[in-house]
């Protein structure tokens, strides 16, 4: 028997704006039926996020039956604003341990920091951490030949993933995988151009002393880190500070 999932949450909204507790009740009966199962996400963002609805997206995350993307249609409408960042914080890295979960998250991240520039939003330090991690699984994961990296907009989540108050040893492990990727030829620098140009302005030492500090080896891909960029009018380097770049030089100036 098919089931047509958008009549049913027409339905489920209908009845949301008489009785809102009745529902949750059709909805939670509802998604114990093995017809609705697999189109859950969507019945849940049929009506406004609640603690009982937030907690079941978490289960259903963490529970591994759904694909990534079906969690993107959080992003739809504004769906996700209703979720504390606490909560989201905590779906976000049950969706970033299913498979391509990151590029899932990167889309809500994405929406949820849209008005960081121009809004007083504030991201908790919990949100902060889950963008760090879901960047450090992109440079980990991310295959430069069989997807181009520019398709993303990432602007919002380095800036609050990335600041300059981001802990050491995270960034540290990020610039690792980035140099590594770009040695193996997994990742194209000049994709990368937003990822570097954030590492280079906020954490300008942690990246020289990743590609000069390790060996002859290593600074064979200084060029492309430091010049190789598509839509930038300036080397990244120059977006370093220039007095923490000489200060990092000391002797050798």
């Amino acid at each position: 028997e098919k089931m047509h999932p958008t009549v049913f949450s027409g339905f489920i909204r209908g009845v949301h704006d008489t009785s809102p507790a009745q529902a949750q009740e059709m909805l939670e009966q509802a998604l114990e039926m093995a017809i609705f199962r697999n189109h859950a996400v969507y019945l849940i963002t049929a009506i406004p996020i609640n603690s009982w609805a937030s907690a079941k997206l978490l289960e259903l995350a963490r529970g591994g039956e759904h694909e990534a993307g079906r969690f993107q249609l959080l992003s739809y409408g504004l769906a996700h604003e209703a979720i504390p960042d606490g909560e989201f914080s905590s779906l976000l890295s049950a969706i970033n341990a299913l498979e391509k979960g990151y590029l899932t998250t990167i889309e809500l991240l994405r929406m949820r920091f849209f008005n960081f520039f121009s809004q007083n939003y504030f991201p908790n330090d919990d949100l902060r951490a889950v963008a760090r991690d879901t960047i450090r699984k992109l440079i980990a994961e991310h295959q430069s030949p069989g997807q181009h990296l520019w398709e993303y907009e990432l602007d919002e989540i380095l800036a609050i993933g990335l600041g300059s108050s981001a802990p050491a040893n995270e960034v540290r492990e990020i610039i690792e995988r980035l140099c590594e990727g770009i040695e193996n030829c997994r990742l194209y620098a000049f994709e990368l151009g937003q990822v570097i140009q954030t590492l280079i302005k906020n954490h300008p030492e942690m990246v020289l002393d990743a590609v000069f500090e390790r060996g002859e080896g290593r600074q064979s891909i200084a060029s492309s880190i430091f010049r190789e960029r598509i839509g930038f009018e300036a080397l990244s380097l120059n977006e370093a500070p220039l007095d923490r770049v000489m200060a990092w030089c000391s002797d050798d100036q």
